[in-house]
């Protein structure tokens, strides 16, 4: 049997691709390990709300513990907000810090998921974060081959983002808690900030 470790980052996401690598054959393990999830109540949240959907479709998950410090140190010395706006002069300065930044939060988390799965013996792992039209997937795709090749494990790079529509109705109709921002602290003021650059440009034009 094919066995698969899922990086998951909450419940909405990560149904799509619990389904399509379940019908590939794969037996998947999901591995919910976000320490960028600010503040705790929110990572507690998403993750109850994940536990409850994988309890119903009979699938285990295992978890690191919660280590906001670590994630700190690693990711959140590379500052913000780094609001993307466009047509703002600064948006390409503000795309790169933000890679940056993203890029050392995809690798923190799967480092440990690539141990995760070292430890258990599973030889694939693959993460819901593709599914997202608001993540760098090309940037996920380099950090998730890294951290597999220090296990020489396999890992499988699918882009799911054609699949986003239907996992926001699918999660919707189902009563599925929903989050409004990525996850850390700083995305939490990048989203306010995109979404009042986003209202103040609509209203310009409903005036214009």
């Amino acid at each position: 049997m094919k066995h698969l470790l899922l990086h998951t980052c909450c419940a909405p996401c990560s149904l799509l691709p619990l389904e399509a690598f379940s019908q590939q054959g794969y037996v998947v393990t999901a591995a919910y390990i976000n320490p960028n999830i600010h503040p705790y109540t929110e990572y507690s949240r998403r993750l109850a709300t994940f536990e409850e959907y994988a309890r119903l479709k009979g699938i285990a998950v295992q978890q690191e513990p919660y280590n906001a410090e670590e994630w700190e140190e690693v990711v959140g010395i590379h500052g913000g907000p780094y609001p993307l706006v466009n047509n703002e002069i600064d948006y390409e300065h503000k795309l790169f810090n933000k890679q940056t930044r993203c890029r050392q939060c995809y690798r923190l988390r799967f480092e440990k998921t690539s141990d995760m799965a070292h430890r258990w013996g599973i030889e694939s792992l693959s993460t819901s974060l593709t599914i997202s039209p608001y993540q760098f997937t090309s940037i996920i795709f380099e950090e998730l081959t890294a951290a597999a090749d220090c296990y020489k494990l396999n890992a499988l790079c699918v882009d799911f983002r054609d699949s986003y529509p239907e996992s926001v109705k699918r999660s919707r109709a189902m009563g599925m808690y929903r989050q409004n921002y990525c996850g850390c602290r700083f995305s939490i003021e990048e989203a306010d900030m995109e979404r009042a650059a986003l209202q103040k440009m609509r209203s310009g034009s409903a005036h214009g």
